[in-house]
């Protein structure tokens, strides 16, 4: 089972993120909030438009161009404060 800290706001998302992840890497038995998702493999070339995609759909708008970067994608934790904290949320 994964367990993923519980952060108000953006946990349902960032589960259903966990939960694809696990999908495209069936050998993963656990997922950490702050692993390198690059570093570590667990996301291709091939999958990063799909996995853009999964986030655009969850976060419920179009992610701006600008904003499609290596760094905003790295965890789990980093794709939660770029795309569903709020903006108070991201000074912190």
């Amino acid at each position: 089972m994964l367990f993923i800290r519980d952060k108000e706001g953006g946990q349902g998302k960032i589960q259903k993120i966990a939960e694809w992840i696990f999908q495209q890497n069936e050998d993963l038995a656990s997922l950490d909030y702050e692993t390198d998702l690059f570093e570590n493999q667990l996301i291709d070339s091939l999958q990063i438009t799909s996995f853009i995609f999964l986030v655009e759909e969850l976060r419920g708008e179009p992610i701006a161009l600008e904003e499609i970067v290596p760094e905003a994608f790295k965890s789990l934790a980093v794709i939660e404060k770029t795309f569903f904290a709020t903006e108070l949320q991201r000074l912190f």
